[in-house]
């Protein structure tokens, strides 16, 4: 859990973990608070979009929250957008943030 000033108890945020399929490549995390999300998780898709200056052409998604937050803003432009049920680089991203997030004793 994490504790922000604009909070009074702290919570469980939710992150959001942008990897390339290919490479595996993390191109950025975020955090937000179950409050938040709803907004900050589009804004912060195009934020990471304008910050590579590079749109993909598809985007694979597991959750349909995450589906259905980013389907109006990648059909107005031109973005495949998929919802999946495995994202092995994700997976395994995770995997190796978890292990760098243990060895730091976080």
């Amino acid at each position: 859990p994490v504790q922000d000033k604009k909070s009074e108890r702290p919570y469980y945020p939710y992150m959001t973990m942008t990897v390339d399929h290919d490479s595996g490549f993390i191109f950025g995390t975020d955090l937000a608070s179950p409050e938040n999300y709803l907004e900050e998780f589009p804004e912060r898709f195009l934020a990471l979009a304008e910050r590579l200056k590079k749109l993909p052409s598809e985007v694979w998604v597991k959750k349909e929250d995450a589906y259905d937050l980013l389907e109006p803003i990648t059909s107005r432009l031109g973005i495949e957008l998929y919802l999946v049920d495995e994202l092995e680089s994700l997976e395994e991203a995770r995997a190796a943030f978890r292990q760098f997030m243990d060895r730091r004793g976080w």
